[in-house]
C-alpha cells in the first residue's frame, strides 16, 4: 500500500484527479438524465377490459388508455410492450417483432374506432388516446387493477409485462418504462 501511495505522489496524483473528475462527473450526469421514468405526473395510464376483433376474429383484449391531465400538449411516441410473462397470455395473432419479441402498439383517438398505424400521437389537454393488446383469454381483475410493487419496479421484473413509451412535454423528452 505504501508503494502505491509513493507512486501516486511521484506521478502527481492531484493533476490526475482534476483531469478525471470532470470526465466522470459528466458521464454520471448524462446517465442520470437519460434514466427511464416509472411514470409521469398527471399523465394517467389505465388498463381496461375490451372485446375487439383481430384479423376478423372476436377476441379479448386489454385496452391501455392514456389520459392527459398535464394542461399541456403531450406527444406519446414509440409505445411497445416488452418482457411479456406467462401470466399474460397473448393472442397468437398479436403483432410481435420476431427479433426482440416486443409488441408494437398503435394508437386510437377518443371517438375514432380504428387504430392508427403511426408511432406518434399528439395528446391535447384533457383528452385520451387508446391502444390495445389482444389476449387469448379474458384478462383477470388482478391484471386490470395491477399496482406495481416497488421491488418489481426497481429490478424491472414484471408480473405481466413492461409498457415502454416516449413522451415529449415542453420540448423535453421522457423515456417511460412502467412495470406491470
Amino acid at each position: 500500500m505504501q508503494q502505491l501511495l509513493n507512486w501516486l505522489r511521484g506521478n502527481d496524483i492531484p493533476n490526475w484527479v482534476t483531469f478525471l473528475l470532470p470526465i466522470l462527473g459528466g458521464f454520471f450526469t448524462r446517465l442520470y438524465y437519460r434514466r427511464p421514468y416509472r411514470n409521469l405526473p398527471n399523465l394517467d395510464v389505465a388498463l381496461k377490459e375490451f372485446q375487439g376483433t383481430i384479423d376478423k376474429q372476436s377476441s379479448h383484449a386489454i385496452k391501455i388508455v392514456f389520459k392527459n391531465k398535464t394542461g399541456k400538449s403531450v406527444k406519446v411516441m414509440n409505445a411497445y410492450v416488452t418482457k411479456v410473462t406467462l401470466n399474460m397470455p397473448l393472442h397468437t395473432l398479436t403483432d410481435r417483432d420476431c427479433a426482440t419479441g416486443n409488441c408494437e402498439l398503435k394508437f386510437r383517438d377518443d371517438g375514432d374506432c380504428s387504430y392508427y398505424n403511426k408511432d406518434v400521437f399528439d395528446l391535447q389537454p384533457d383528452h385520451t388516446c387508446e391502444t390495445a393488446i389482444y389476449t387469448r383469454e379474458k384478462p383477470s381483475d388482478e391484471l386490470l387493477q395491477c399496482k406495481s410493487i416497488w421491488w418489481r419496479q426497481l429490478l424491472r421484473r414484471p408480473r405481466y409485462f413492461v409498457l415502454n413509451y416516449l413522451t415529449m412535454i415542453d420540448y423535453r423528452l421522457y423515456m417511460v418504462k412502467t412495470v406491470l
